[in-house]
């Protein structure tokens, strides 16, 4: 039995270097391109291949690019309320032991907030706008006047709308755990820098899996696709 194990071991292995050479790149950097991609050229060149890209200053004529700041949102909505996760240490969907540990979440005004981000060390825990389902269309639709409805190239490439459409706000401490999306993803970056850890799809076989999150996740978004579906039949 130890043979076998070795063996299918030393296979994986394998699999696992020939996967990574085929979709990292040489010299172990993200591409970067200087303009978006056509629509045929994203499905050639990277969504076939599943490979990742950036692309510097895709979003430089959005309106959100030249708007978005603490002083905008304070004089704009300052005193609407959103939805706020709270962890003590960034960790928000995270593994804790045995146990799964969801974040706090609180309703406090975003003036409130940006308060918080702007003076962290006068207060207890991490917090971060992280909420999902599309809250920028169901919980902040007072920002979209400052992004495009969609990616149009994208929309093109793959022939539908965004899912979903998410709005995300926190300071460095803010980590979101290891974990693999079902969708495929494009990450706007308005203010600040993310830092992004991407492992080839051979790693999958090697990485734990969320299924608690994943499970939560799905029933989530099914049933509010679900009351989607249902509203737009009214």
């Amino acid at each position: 039995m130890g043979d076998f194990q070795d063996v299918l071991s030393a296979n994986f292995q394998q699999l696992f270097e020939d996967v990574s050479d085929l979709c990292l790149p040489v010299d172990g950097h993200v591409a970067e391109l200087s303009e978006v991609p056509s629509p045929t050229a994203f499905l050639r060149d990277w969504y076939s291949q599943n490979k990742p890209f950036i692309v510097r200053g895709a979003i430089k004529d959005w309106q959100a690019f030249k708007q978005w700041t603490p002083k905008y949102f304070r004089e704009t909505f300052g005193e609407k309320p959103v939805t706020v996760a709270v962890t003590p240490d960034g960790y928000a969907d995270a593994i804790a032991g045995e146990y799964l540990a969801l974040p706090e979440e609180r309703s406090m005004p975003m003036a409130q907030f940006l308060d918080i981000l702007e003076e962290p060390s006068r207060h207890n825990g991490v917090f971060y706008i992280q909420k999902q389902n599309s809250n920028l269309t169901d919980e902040l639709p007072e920002l979209l006047n400052g992004v495009p409805s969609d990616i149009s190239w994208m929309s093109e490439a793959l022939d539908k709308s965004p899912d979903a459409v998410n709005f995300w706000m926190g300071d460095g401490r803010a980590v979101t755990s290891l974990h693999k999306d079902h969708y495929e993803n494009i990450y706007c970056v308005v203010r600040g820098h993310k830092d992004v850890t991407l492992l080839p799809p051979a790693s999958h076989g090697c990485v734990a899996v969320n299924y608690w999150y994943d499970m939560e996740f799905d029933v989530k978004f099914c049933y509010y696709k679900l009351l989607e579906g249902l509203s737009e039949a009214r």
